[in-house]
């Protein structure tokens, strides 16, 4: 919030965008506070595993931490999304009947 107005930023415009193609699909805002939630915890531990080097209090160091902040956020991106199409592997896939005995 800005003064008494609020501000919305870039961000902000894509997680809008981002709800309402969810809500073609049916899908409710208040289903989605699951990624809030996650996005939330994961910035947190983040922010603990880069803290070390902005105590440091210098700028090659600050930018140090910025560049892990980067780097894991990347590799968190990359690993959700191979566990979610690991867990999504077999959805839709028929079973296999059991062979039948003679």
């Amino acid at each position: 919030m800005v003064g008494r107005q609020l501000h919305y930023d870039g961000h902000d415009l894509v997680v809008a965008r981002l709800a309402a193609d969810f809500a073609r699909h049916g899908v409710e805002p208040r289903h989605l506070r699951l990624y809030k939630n996650s996005a939330e915890r994961e910035a947190g531990f983040y922010e603990q595993v880069a803290l070390p080097l902005l105590k440091q209090r210098n700028p090659a160091a600050r930018r140090r931490a910025l560049d892990t902040v980067d780097e894991l956020s990347r590799l968190g991106e990359n690993l959700r999304s191979a566990l979610l199409r690991r867990a999504l592997e077999d959805f839709g896939r028929q079973p296999e009947k059991p062979a039948r005995r003679s």
